[in-house]
């Protein structure tokens, strides 16, 4: 009777728990729309575009997959966040926050195919690399739209998977130049990049001491892909699993630290590299 009563009172409890945890999300005042980026080395950029209708008020959002890297914004401003590998947690102080993390958990390279493999409880629209090639996708009620001028795959919530290869670039033959500019066409040239530089230089003075979003590219990304499975590492390390020649591996070691992505530090004599954790 007594260990019947205990065992109603904790799965009790287990309910409460598990409906406060989604309360943010069952009231209706919480919409998401996620869009995710796949690179060719496999590495993915996700994007969380989350509307509040009541604010400030406490989110809690599952992830799809372990973050190497996360941040948030909230009106171009950076937003404060804890994140463990399976949640993110924020108060959103405003009707818009977007919340962007790259992860390398979401696709696979047994072979020479690659396989994408999702499950979201929202709407999802996924940008394949440059000449990808798909063999397989899965659920077959999707649709083709443009995000910021690249194809895409638009679906519902569900499971999501998708098989593909990359197919070799071809670049084509720059045309011959019909004719030569003359001298003053090169003076009007030079005049208007200058006036662009001038522009250039005041809009970013003007900007203040905004947080800059960066974009990674491939070997930046291959460095942090790296770093996430094989922990803290030497540069010369690095430079044997990243195939990244020793000047622009150091190079792009120093910029990775100043943006935060990854620190260094001595041990034993020999100084490491590793992701940032906080």
């Amino acid at each position: 009777m007594v260990l019947a009563l205990i065992r109603k009172t904790i799965i009790f409890l287990i309910i409460i728990t598990f409906l406060c945890s989604i309360i943010p999300l069952v009231r209706g005042e919480v919409s998401v729309n996620v869009t995710i980026e796949v690179y060719s080395d496999g590495l993915a950029k996700v994007t969380y575009v989350v509307k509040v209708s009541d604010y400030p008020r406490d989110i809690i959002l599952p992830l799809y997959a372990s973050p190497i890297y996360l941040e948030a914004y909230a009106e171009e401003t950076p937003l404060a966040v804890e994140h463990n590998e399976t949640h993110v947690f924020f108060t959103a102080p405003a009707e818009e926050v977007i919340l962007t993390y790259y992860t390398g958990g979401l696709t696979e390279k047994p072979g020479e195919e690659w396989f994408f493999n999702v499950n979201t409880p929202w709407p999802l629209a996924i940008i394949l690399p440059e000449n990808s090639l798909v063999f397989d996708i899965e659920p077959k009620d999707f649709e083709l739209i443009l995000v910021e001028d690249k194809a895409a795959f638009k679906f519902n919530q569900g499971s999501i998977k998708i098989r593909y290869i990359i197919t070799p670039e071809i670049t084509p033959p720059k045309p011959k130049p019909e004719e030569y500019p003359l001298p003053s066409q090169y003076a009007i040239v030079a005049l208007v990049l200058l006036i662009a530089a001038i522009i250039l230089f005041i809009v970013l003075r003007g900007r203040g001491k905004k947080k800059e979003k960066v974009e990674l590219d491939e070997r930046d990304r291959r460095i942090i892909q790296v770093l996430s499975k094989y922990g803290e590492m030497t540069a010369y390390e690095l430079m044997e699993k990243t195939r990244i020649p020793k000047t622009p591996l150091y190079r792009r070691l120093k910029r990775l630290e100043k943006l935060g992505y990854i620190e260094s530090i001595v041990k034993a004599g020999r100084t490491v590299y590793r992701l940032k954790t906080s």
